[in-house]
């Protein structure tokens, strides 16, 4: 289609309720026409495809804050594109403590780095509606991965993501702090599952993770395979 599909499509969008644009060459001018819809007409889209674009954090940006006061949209796949290529656009977000109606947001693979990741974290305090956080391929360690958490136990009356995919992003036995297990022991926890694969967690991480989910009370899948812990 282009990065002119959205124009393409602008009669018939305001009745569709879910859109798969993947893997379709949208960019930043993309975002402009898309955003153009939401303001022009009564959007019914519930669900947005539009991974494995050229989305740049600018157009990540616009969308997201046209997102915040025009929009039914409840699940944005939007892994697979540079949003984090500026931190000026990044920084500005605070996407994920606006109140938009997002339940499921995949951030898959979109090389967010340690510095992105932190303002991720702080963006969650205080959101009341996101249960889904998908953060796959992408390199949340160290001090994002900790505001990440932080951002858990901050939220004991309103966070209430009950899945959290944090696989393949280079997570070392370091990165499994106290506040990490706490996380998952706290009796505020809201996670069902947490996903954790292909990282590079070790045996004594994997059996402080293990002792911490005696005493949890809601994850019912936890997925650590393709970690080097030996039998």
């Amino acid at each position: 289609l282009g990065s002119e599909a959205i124009q393409y499509l602008s009669p018939i969008l305001p009745s569709i309720v879910e859109l798969n644009l993947s893997n379709t060459k949208l960019n930043n001018s993309s975002m402009d026409s898309l955003t153009a819809c939401f303001k022009k007409f009564d959007m019914n889209l519930q669900k947005l495809n539009i991974s494995n674009n050229k989305i740049t954090s600018e157009g990540f940006f616009k969308l997201m804050v046209c997102l915040k006061t025009n929009n039914n949209v409840i699940d944005l796949n939007i892994s697979k594109n540079l949003i984090a290529n500026d931190l000026k656009y990044f920084d500005n977000l605070k996407v994920l403590k606006w109140k938009q109606k997002l339940e499921k947001l995949d951030l898959g693979f979109c090389n967010i780095r340690e510095k992105a990741s932190y303002l991720i974290g702080k963006g969650l305090r205080g959101n009341r509606n996101l249960q889904t956080l998908i953060l796959k391929g992408n390199f949340c360690i160290k001090t994002g991965l900790s505001e990440i958490v932080k951002s858990f136990l901050s939220n004991t009356l309103s966070l209430c993501i009950k899945e959290l995919d944090l696989s393949k992003n280079q997570i070392e036995s370091e990165d499994i702090t106290d506040n990490f297990l706490e996380m998952i022991s706290s009796e505020f926890c809201t996670l069902k599952v947490l996903n954790l694969r292909d990282n590079f967690i070790k045996n004594i991480a994997a059996e402080e993770i293990r002792n911490a989910l005696k005493v949890n009370r809601t994850i019912i899948k936890l997925q650590m395979e393709m970690n080097p812990i030996k039998e």
